[in-house]
This record gives C-alpha cells, structure tokens and sequence, in this order.
C-alpha cells in the first residue's frame, strides 16, 4: 500500500487497503495511509466537478496546434503491477543517456560504475555490461561500483551506503546497506540490485540509480530501457608501440658502419732496435760503469 501511494497508484490502493481494514483497524502506520489515500481521492473528485463547472476554452486553430501540441508515444499494451512504477511515455532512444558520473569524495575514488543483467549474470556466470535493456526480458538489473580505498594500508572501514533508483526520473527503489572495506584492499567493488521478477517492473524510458557513502552522493550511472538490448564497449588502455625487428636491425646497423666509418687509431709500434742501439743508449747514462763493463763482456761472451 505505501509503496502504490507513493507511485500514485491510489485507486489500487484503496481496494487493497479496503480489503485489508479489519486486519490492520488497530495499526497506526495502516491508519495513516488509508488517511492520505482517502484525502487524495476526495481532492480527485473535488477536481473533477470544478473542471465541469468551468467554461471550454475557444478552439485552437490549426497553426497553434502545429506548434504547440505533441502526440506522445505511448507503449500498446497497458497492464499495472502492484510492484511495477506508473506508465510512463516512451523516450525516444537517441535523447537518452548511457554515461557515467563520478563526484569527488574522501571515503570513495569511483572510478567505474557499469550495469548488467542479473538473471543472466547468475545462469551464466559471465557479467556482461550493457547501456541498453529489452524492458521485454529484462527482470532485474544491477550495478557493479569500483573505487580506489584512500585508507590503504592505514585502517579497516566500515561505509554506510545507499543506492537509488529512478526510472523516468521517479523514485522506484532504495536500499541501505553497509560496506566493510580492509585496509590491504587497494580497490573495493561491490554491486546492488534491482528489480522484480514478475514481468512489467521495468518500462520504457530513461533509468538511472545513484549511489552514496556516508550520505553523500558519489556516483550516478544511466542506461536505457527500450525494444533492445545493447552491450557497453569496454574500452581498454592502449599498448606501449612495439619496436620491430627490422628496425631493431637496422639500429644495430648503424652502429656498426658509425664505428667503421670512424675507426679507433691504433698506437704506433715502435721499431725494433738492435742490440748495439741498445748498448749505446746505456752508455748515456751516466755512472754505472760497473754495469755497462758486465753487459759487453756478457754479449762478446754470447758472440
């Protein structure tokens, strides 16, 4: 009841309300809703007499019609669920978003914020991301958050978080939930769901779900819900450029022929001298005539 009050969905929630009277006449909170319902359906009627009491206004002419009025695009099938959000019109795909936003915060660097199918992520094992999603299929979608932990290897934390989700801009679904983080955890990811497995939860339009630690807004992610389902192209860093082979030959190339083209000069080899050179330049010296008498007597010994 409190939530097709809040969706407006106050004619259902009359009936069930009616039906549930005698069970809940002694609770307070079933005693408040029933009273605001009542209030809004009164205000309803009240409305409603006024607007026949007023005069029509003149006929537009075809020129004001033109520019003014626009046919909305609305989906054939009419059907409510008690857990599904009001009918909404049908956004145009190419005036939706698929992005990511990511807010500063002390508690949480976001850096990756991407959506997929529940269903699918559990039969298959496999998360698949998507930026689109068959409102035909699609039962219950989640969100898988990545952040860098400020507090690595400094101390354990424990986060209250909160995700929101809107569909056309209204509030369908929240959940509070902690987060326990370890302070050798460089990087934390989490993910949180939403959805219904009775068919007709998700309709066409604009979705969007927020999230917060610490009660502040740190990441917000669309995507679209239409006639299709389209993946998100993830997009990896691109690789150092390779330095080929012959390239590298060619460096080793030119090394060579630079040191053959300016070849190291090799010292001078001095010239042999004979033995008589060799006893003339003693005899320079001066002194050592003991020296210089041994040395002729050992070579005419030789000779």
């Amino acid at each position: 009841m409190e939530a097709m009050l809040h969706l407006f969905q106050i004619r259902p929630a009359l009936k069930k309300a009616n039906e549930l009277k005698s069970k809940f006449s002694d609770s307070k909170k079933f005693s408040n809703i029933y009273s605001q319902l009542l209030k809004i359906q009164n205000a309803d009627q009240e409305e409603e007499l006024f607007e026949k009491s007023v005069t029509p206004p003149p006929p537009v002419t075809l020129r004001e019609t033109k520019e003014t009025y626009h046919k909305p695009i609305t989906k054939a099938e009419d059907k409510t669920y008690v857990e599904a959000p009001p009918q909404q019109q049908v956004y145009e795909p190419e005036n939706l978003r698929s992005d990511s936003v990511y807010l500063i915060n002390d508690d949480a660097e976001v850096f990756s914020t991407k959506v997929f199918n529940v269903e699918e992520d559990k039969k298959t094992g496999k998360r698949v991301f998507y930026i689109h999603f068959d409102v035909n299929t699609i039962k219950n979608i989640g969100v898988e958050v990545i952040f860098n932990n400020p507090y690595f290897r400094m101390e354990d934390r424990v986060y209250h978080c909160r995700a929101v989700w809107f569909l056309n801009d209204y509030e369908i679904a929240s959940n509070d939930f902690k987060l326990s983080v370890q302070n050798d955890w460089d990087s934390v990811i989490f993910a949180q769901t939403c959805g219904s497995n009775l068919p007709g939860f998700w309709q066409y339009g604009q979705g969007r779900v927020d999230l917060y630690v610490e009660d502040a807004i740190v990441c917000q992610k669309w995507f679209v819900l239409n006639d299709e389902t389209i993946k998100e192209e993830i997009k990896l860093p691109a690789p150092p450029p390779e330095t080929s082979k012959e390239t590298k030959m060619e460096v080793v190339k030119t090394k060579e022929q630079k040191e053959k083209e300016s070849p190291q000069e090799k010292p001078k080899e001095e010239k042999e001298k004979t033995l008589e050179e060799l006893l003339a330049e003693l005899d320079k010296f001066i002194g050592l005539g003991s020296v210089k008498k041994s040395m002729r007597d050992f070579v005419d010994y030789l000779n």
